[in-house]
């Protein structure tokens, strides 16, 4: 993320006349209201976003491209653009941009508005707005327009984000099994197995601090542990586990913002408790995704779960008797679900229908057409965690 500048950082540019760069833009007044204004200002945040990232710096004049003097907006101006910022990503970008900040910094006569995109792990995003359907990227003094080969590019980086949080998640749980980090993990054959990874896990530095994590650890309690953990400090970051011996459970929050969880043991006997599992899925995940949020760490986050010891087993579930018409026992032992992608994670709502298909994917395991859970494209769950 561009760091927002001080005021004394933001005159120095004006002495040292900086130029404009790939990560740095100045305006010399606001963006007009019109509806070219619109697209000229989400052309500028997408290019940011879609590019490197970047400062876009409202209320400097520039001349060939170098910083020359502060041109003051006025305090209302800096907080309509800044206001008309956040309402024009929710509705005028596809997917949405995340992260971006804001600061307004007075100045002689006025204030400037800066404003941080961070290079976004979602790209690309292109502008919608006014019936646009424009892709842009940025060059060392502008936007412009991404060509065919540049496009699939962006495109091709996010599926080998995809690919790479699913190759993790897989590779992670025999691992898991076998003591990786909770040596005294229980050895169960059955299991819940969830893996929540922001699009900017791998981009190699570090993204979560873990003293921050601890702060806000309440957000990171193991699934179903009611409340009853322990926390501690690991290699790979902070942790909270179910605290007895064995252990039935763990949160893991990785320094790069992969949050690992497991529920070790599924119910009991030949019994798949269908309703408390859909729910052990879904409101965790909600809960770790405004950890995540709380910490800076910007959507979107991709949810991979796994079922373990699920061969053989018996549906029960408050929606159906027993042994409905369209009962058949698994004839696999793993479940590995479809990934939930979360592109917003702001209420439980959202999380819920992302998680639709892997709900659906459970029920149709045992014979039946999708998850009762969602009516009229809501979730009704008839479990609690």
């Amino acid at each position: 993320m561009p760091r927002l500048p001080t005021l004394a950082e933001l005159t120095g540019l004006i002495d040292v006349k900086a130029s404009e760069s790939v990560t740095l833009e100045f305006k010399a007044a606001a963006y007009s209201r019109n509806d070219d204004g619109k697209k000229e200002l989400l052309k500028d945040l997408t290019a940011f976003a879609n590019t490197r990232g970047g400062l876009l710096v409202i209320g400097v004049a520039e001349q060939d491209n170098a910083a020359i003097a502060i041109t003051p907006i006025t305090r209302a101006e800096a907080e309509a653009e800044r206001s008309r910022i956040n309402d024009l990503l929710r509705a005028g970008v596809d997917p949405r941009v995340f992260g971006v900040e804001t600061k307004i910094i007075e100045v002689e006569g006025g204030v400037v508005l800066v404003v941080s995109i961070p290079r976004s792990a979602g790209r690309p995003h292109r502008v919608t707005s006014g019936h646009s359907n424009r892709f842009w990227l940025r060059n060392s003094t502008s936007a412009y327009e991404a060509d065919v080969g540049q496009l699939r590019a962006l495109f091709l980086q996010s599926a080998e984000i995809l690919e790479q949080a699913e190759a993790h998640h897989r590779e992670r749980i025999p691992l898991i099994k076998n003591g990786d980090p909770l040596g005294n993990i229980a050895k169960e054959p059955d299991g819940l197995f969830l893996h929540i990874i922001p699009a900017e896990a791998f981009s190699g530095a570090p993204v979560v601090d873990p003293v921050q994590a601890q702060a806000i650890g309440h957000h990171f309690q193991p699934i179903a542990s009611d409340g009853g953990y322990s926390p501690r400090f690991s290699f790979d970051g902070y942790m909270n586990f179910r605290g007895a011996t064995p252990s039935y459970g763990y949160t893991l929050v990785r320094r790069n913002g992969i949050v690992e969880a497991t529920k070790i043991k599924i119910g009991g006997g030949a019994d798949f408790p269908a309703d408390p599992t859909e729910v052990r899925l879904i409101q965790p995940t909600f809960r770790y995704a405004q950890g995540l949020l709380k910490l800076g760490v910007s959507p979107p986050f991709y949810a991979y779960a796994t079922l373990q010891g699920v061969k053989g087993r018996d549906l029960i579930s408050q929606y159906v008797s027993r042994y409905g018409d369209n009962m058949e026992s698994p004839g696999r032992n793993v479940l590995h679900l479809p990934v939930a992608v979360l592109e917003n994670a702001e209420s439980i709502d959202d999380v819920a229908l992302a998680f639709r298909p892997a709900a659906d994917a459970i029920w149709n395991a045992w014979g039946y057409a999708c998850s009762p859970s969602y009516k009229d494209g809501k979730w009704t769950p008839a479990a609690r965690e």
